[in-house]
């Protein structure tokens, strides 16, 4: 059977970024005779759907082929081996992993990894890649072990030389070319997609075209994630780290409280002229966009986020 593909766009997307898209994990891939939108919608899956819809109101391409079901099977997962490990605090352990130097990813994406379990049928647990995308392939993650969490325990336990099934690195909540100034807020590992982020824009002495501000949120100084790194990227005029700290002690100097304290302060900064990107547990992001569209009347179109549980 032949592969057929229908592609989506937004009307202002070049050809350029369709290809781009396409070659970088934006593609849905989706089995199937049909190739008009609603047939799409009725092929995919609900978490799919959601992004489709979300990537669509931000003017982001779609990109969707129809494919032979066993040629796609054929390419979805891979192996990729545990190379190297190392303790970020107490909990949270980063490990790099080595897929192969044909593994293609976009800085702010996720992978999923498959975990098995002692009841028979694996688990699959996601994480954002923390690393802007190498030549070699390989790419990092950042995990915190959960209590009685039988993903995060698995992974904070593997040894090196460990291989494990991962998908495609796939999600949109990528960095384009940015426009304006943009402030990344994040609690906890959810710093993982913006220190690749931060990676690619200072890549070889590059420097943002904008201010980029990274708003940190964890409980204590010892819970900063790649605090000395981020240090090192705000020797750059355009790139600001603003650590705060909920449970900071005495001897604390920086910012205190929890992310969405700091909103006011920073829009105001451009005058909320800027794109935000959020990401970490659920109740932190929804709270921050109540705040941002309720209290300061953003735009959806300037609101990017990313959560998890």
């Amino acid at each position: 059977m032949l592969t057929r593909e229908k592609t989506l766009t937004h009307p202002s997307m070049p050809p350029s970024r369709v290809n781009r898209s396409r070659k970088m994990g934006s593609v849905i891939p989706c089995t199937g005779a049909r190739n008009s939108f609603p047939s799409f919608m009725r092929l995919i899956g609900h978490s799919q759907l959601l992004a489709i819809r979300r990537a669509r109101e931000l003017g982001r391409v779609v990109a969707v082929a129809f494919t032979n079901p066993q040629r796609q099977a054929g390419t979805a997962m891979r192996q990729a081996m545990l190379v190297r490990t190392r303790k970020l605090t107490s909990n949270v352990r980063e490990l790099t992993f080595d897929p192969g130097s044909d593994f293609e990813f976009e800085s702010g994406q996720w992978v999923s990894f498959r975990i098995p379990s002692a009841e028979g049928e694996d688990l699959a647990r996601s994480y954002s890649i923390a690393s802007a995308p190498r030549a070699d392939g390989q790419f990092d993650i950042a995990v915190t072990r959960v209590e009685q969490g039988p993903g995060s325990n698995y992974l904070h336990g593997i040894e090196l030389g460990t291989e494990m099934t991962i998908s495609r690195a796939q999600g949109f909540f990528t960095q384009d070319e940015f426009e304006r100034p943009a402030i990344m807020v994040a609690t906890g590992t959810g710093v993982s997609p913006f220190r690749a982020m931060l990676q690619d824009l200072t890549r070889e002495g590059k420097s943002p075209a904008h201010d980029v501000t990274l708003l940190l949120g964890v409980r204590t100084a010892e819970d900063l994630l790649y605090a000395d790194e981020f240090h090192a990227f705000a020797q750059d005029e355009h790139v600001h780290f603003l650590p705060t700290l909920s449970r900071g002690a005495n001897d604390w100097t920086g910012r205190r409280g929890y992310v969405q304290t700091h909103l006011a302060e920073l829009l105001g900064r451009h005058e909320g002229n800027c794109d935000i990107y959020i990401c970490g547990l659920s109740k932190m992001v929804k709270d921050v966009r109540r705040i941002l569209k309720g209290e300061f009347g953003m735009t959806k179109d300037k609101i990017h986020s990313e959560r998890f549980d």
